[in-house]
């Protein structure tokens, strides 16, 4: 059924997928992480938030540490709807899962810090960035840039 879920998405098929994935999450009680997670991802896609709520959260409450990308699609979630301390506390729980193997999780914690006025929380994950892409060895003169204007 899973295989069958992710062909229909493959294909284009999203009313198929939908009802593949929830068949898959009900035959295991209401709880399949793959299943869930990657039902998630489509309803997000198809601007269907609650519905993907619905289908994460069991996901990142239970075993967030071993699907930590969850922890990033909750707080898109939370930070559409306008729940910006939600949306922090998951895009911090994304950061400390993924450590140094994922900037994008500090731009996005920075941006939320920033729009909830905590320009101190913004700058720290910024700087954090900007030490983690200079270790890499990309340009980073944009993100210094907004350094400066957090300081």
């Amino acid at each position: 059924m899973l295989q069958t879920a992710r062909s229909a998405s493959d294909r284009g098929n999203k009313t198929e997928a939908i009802d593949a994935y929830q068949r898959v999450i009900a035959r295991q009680n209401g709880y399949f992480a793959p299943a869930n997670l990657e039902l998630g991802y489509l309803l997000i896609g198809l601007k269907r938030n609650d519905e993907a709520m619905t289908a994460l959260l069991p996901v990142m409450n239970r075993e967030g540490s071993r699907y930590p990308i969850s922890y990033y699609h909750v707080a898109r979630i939370y930070e559409l709807k306008g729940d910006l301390q939600l949306a922090e506390a998951s895009f911090a729980k994304a950061v400390a899962a993924y450590g140094n193997e994922n900037a994008q999780f500090l731009l996005d914690l920075s941006r939320i810090r920033e729009k909830q006025e905590n320009f101190k929380g913004a700058l720290e994950a910024m700087e954090q960035y900007v030490a983690l892409v200079k270790k890499d060895g990309r340009d980073i003169a944009w993100s210094e840039e907004r350094v400066a204007v957090l300081r």
